[in-house]
């Protein structure tokens, strides 16, 4: 589901987000994601229960270091 450029813009301000809302944020599948967070050197991951949360500033961290994701 595409987001407008408001719900963007809120996304920006949380820390953390669902796999879901940091796909429509930094443009990436929610398979790639999941499979980011299962890496043994994820830092960016969080589990909340069953549910996966990831923390926006240091998976921008990680992208900004990246040649292919």
């Amino acid at each position: 589901m595409a987001r407008t450029y408001e719900e963007l813009k809120v996304l920006s301000v949380k820390q953390y987000l669902t796999v879901n809302e940091a796909a429509d944020y930094f443009n990436i599948g929610i398979n790639r994601i999941g499979r980011l967070l299962k890496e043994p050197d994820c830092n960016f991951g969080l589990r909340v229960g069953s549910k996966k949360m990831v923390n926006r500033k240091k998976l921008e961290e990680y992208l900004e270091h990246c040649n292919v994701v």
